[in-house]
């Protein structure tokens, strides 16, 4: 990635306190739901149960403007399941990794025995052949 575009990255990215900025404005705005309307004179606008919330726009803005609560809703709620399942592998993955470090101790652990035992076996066959080793 280049320095340019982590830059980006670091601008847009969206944190905890970010999204809570986010979803606070959202709570504030007027109640939903939104929709398109159109004024008498063909005009396009955006309005709810408790009145107009823009007017004068274009046909593309007013269907932004008027999902955007909803579609705001969703990519917060999408958002903060990603981080959770993001959390959730983290953790799965740092156990893995204490799980390999156990296992990779118990077989250093186990390949020791070995090597204590083999050792002594071999000790106990050169002294068999010097006819010295005694099992007492």
């Amino acid at each position: 990635m280049s320095e340019v575009d982590e830059q980006r990255l670091a601008e847009t990215e969206v944190t905890e306190t970010r999204l809570r900025s986010i979803e606070a404005r959202l709570a504030a705005a007027t109640p939903g739901p939104w929709k398109m309307c159109v004024d008498d004179c063909g005009a396009k606008g955006v309005e709810s149960e408790w009145g107009i919330i823009a007017e004068n726009l274009s046909e593309t803005d007013a269907n932004l403007l008027a999902n955007a609560p909803t579609d705001l809703a969703d990519l917060c709620a999408a958002l903060r399941e990603a981080w959770a399942e993001n959390e959730m592998l983290r953790s799965a993955e740092a156990e893995n990794w204490r799980a390999k470090e156990r296992a990779w101790a118990d077989v250093e652990r186990l390949r020791e025995e070995f090597m204590r035992e083999l050792d002594y076996e071999q000790d106990r066959k050169l002294a068999e052949m010097d006819g010295g080793y005694s099992d007492d």
